[in-house]
């Protein structure tokens, strides 16, 4: 009689088992699911997630103006870079979310370009995987140079990880999390 006991509490230990390893299978699942879900339209989010309910606004408050640039341009070198600077723009080739930040939408370069999800940035991209500070753009000497700002998932120029200041060159692709910008000048 005890071999059949130990025998039934093994079995039911190991369908225990096998259900809490398929909860926990699922559980993880679904929050891949839901991080995948991040940006997409409200049609294809779960129907269970109510909408964020926003307070009633309150009486228009004026936005900060956004901080200078942190390059600062010499009297001497500005004159040098100014060309460097006429009509160059980065120009979004792919994009996560086209409703967002559309294919063709062009940003304007300035002396010290940054690109980030955060709305101080130049080039402000709404891309979940971008950093709210990921990259900047600076001209220097005529040239421009792309650095990585310690960004999360880095950023990569034609597909090669930035790991220091890179010069970029005409038709250059700029990759900032899952949006790719075409660099002109």
């Amino acid at each position: 009689m005890t071999a059949l006991n130990l025998d039934l509490m093994l079995t039911v230990a190991r369908i225990v088992f096998l259900v809490l390893l398929y909860v926990f299978v699922l559980l993880i699942f679904r929050a891949l699911i839901a991080e995948a879900a991040v940006g997409l339209s409200p049609r294809y989010r779960r129907r269970t997630q109510a909408p964020a309910r926003q307070p009633a606004p309150a009486a228009p408050v004026p936005e900060p103006a956004p901080a200078p640039p942190a390059v600062v341009l010499l009297p001497e070198r500005a004159p040098a870079e100014a060309p460097a600077l006429a009509g160059s723009r980065l120009t979004v080739v792919e994009t996560y979310s086209g409703r967002d930040l559309p294919v063709g939408t062009a940003f304007s370069m300035t002396a010290a370009t940054t690109i980030g999800r955060g709305k101080h940035s130049s080039a402000v991209v709404g891309d979940p995987y971008a950093s709210l500070d990921h990259a900047i753009i600076v001209a220097r000497g005529g040239q421009w140079h792309l650095r990585d700002r310690g960004s999360t998932n880095g950023t990569l120029l034609n597909g090669q990880q930035v790991v220091q200041e890179t010069r970029l060159q005409d038709g250059d692709r700029i990759s900032i999390g899952s949006t790719v910008l075409r660099f002109s000048e």
